[in-house]
């Protein structure tokens, strides 16, 4: 407060906090007149801002904004009606800090809690004072059953209908592929696939009599002598690091005539992963087919991912290069897990510190930390 006589003028202290407003008033008591001018001057621009000045008979108003942490003088000079005097004022602004600030935690769980009844993983809050904000992230365990992750691995469609997407389990839609495919499946082209009930319909001369593994439909291959032949792809799985995922599948040999052909003619396939961690490829299983004919084989294998993996392909590769028989079947391609997950509590800590003189720039009043 300040008192100058007559006139006397009162205005008082302020203390705000960062981006927010408030407004500013003095009042004149006196028997000169009504004030008739106000001028509003802030000693730092950077640290608060002044706006809307008006003044209506002895009272006059500003608003000011704090924009960073400190402390601001304000000076106002004050002219009344029929004096020619000008008249001073002062009093002093506290901008406290205030800050907006995204905690989100690095381990990723099923529950979160901040102690303050925020249950998601990221924590939006303000701060005005240094402090310790920690989060207790839970994992009850139980068991982790993906189920199939390759919901089209038992190629149960006809031919003319291929499944090209399809959502699985976890909720991830799992896009397939199915290079040289023939929409009919009657003696088709070296090189080519489709599905059938039985081999030899679809060759009768060439392929075995032979029946799904389960189900009713297979993939038939008359396989070509290409090294990387890509025959089939499931793409855009998910995966979760340090599980462990079995993989398996069923292959025959069809070929009526492996006798002759002989025992290189045999197809030798691969089923290989591709993602981040392996941007070239990684083979999966690597096998020959059975050389008795029309005999369904298991094949297994297992992989852990290093990382969770928001995308990963897995594709068969026909690497046989003799130019006759290699004709297979496949059937049953199975890749996910049933897991035992232990139980699991992690806390973690956000330590804020909040500077008077935090690092950045100001552009127009406006500050831009670094």
């Amino acid at each position: 407060m300040y008192v100058i006589g007559d006139p006397a003028f009162t205005v008082n202290d302020a203390e705000i906090f960062m981006n927010e407003t408030t407004q500013l008033e003095l009042i004149c008591t006196t028997t000169k007149g009504n004030i008739s001018s106000v001028k509003w001057t802030v000693s730092d621009g950077n640290t608060a801002s002044l706006s809307n000045e008006s003044f209506s008979g002895n009272c006059a108003t500003a608003d000011i904004t704090g924009r960073k942490s400190g402390t601001v003088n304000i000076h106002i000079e004050i002219k009344l009606e029929n004096d020619d005097f000008a008249y001073y004022a002062n009093c002093t602004v506290v901008v406290k800090p205030k800050y907006t600030i995204i905690l989100k935690t690095t381990e990723e769980g099923e529950k979160y809690d901040w102690g303050n009844g925020e249950t998601e993983r990221e924590l939006v809050i303000e701060v005005t004072e240094s402090g310790t904000f920690r989060c207790t992230i839970t994992n009850p365990g139980g068991i982790y059953d993906t189920g199939n992750l390759i919901t089209a691995g038992d190629f149960e469609f006809e031919p003319n209908n291929p499944i090209r997407s399809a959502v699985n389990r976890l909720g991830d839609t799992i896009n397939y592929e199915y290079p040289n495919f023939q929409p009919n499946n009657k003696d088709i082209r070296v090189g080519s696939i489709t599905t059938a009930k039985n081999a030899k319909d679809v060759k009768s001369q060439y392929f075995a009599d032979l029946s799904a593994q389960e189900g009713e439909w297979y993939l038939v291959c008359d396989g070509g002598n290409s090294a990387d032949a890509k025959v089939w792809s499931a793409r855009n799985l998910k995966l979760k690091g340090g599980v462990t995922y079995q993989f398996s599948c069923f292959a025959a040999n069809i070929d009526v005539e492996y006798e002759k052909h002989g025992k290189d003619s045999l197809a030798k396939l691969k089923f290989v992963i591709e993602n981040k961690e392996h941007s070239n490829g990684h083979d999966l299983l690597k096998f020959t087919v059975p050389e008795e004919l029309a005999t369904w084989q298991e094949y297994t294998s297992e992989y852990t991912p290093q990382s969770d993996l928001d995308w990963c392909h897995i594709y068969i590769v026909n690497y046989t290069t003799v130019n006759e028989g290699n004709d297979f079947a496949i059937d049953n391609i199975y890749f996910g897990t049933v897991q035992n997950m232990d139980a699991k509590e992690i806390v973690e800590e956000f330590e804020i510190v909040i500077s008077e003189d935090p690092p950045g720039y100001y552009i127009n009043g406006k500050f831009y930390p670094q």
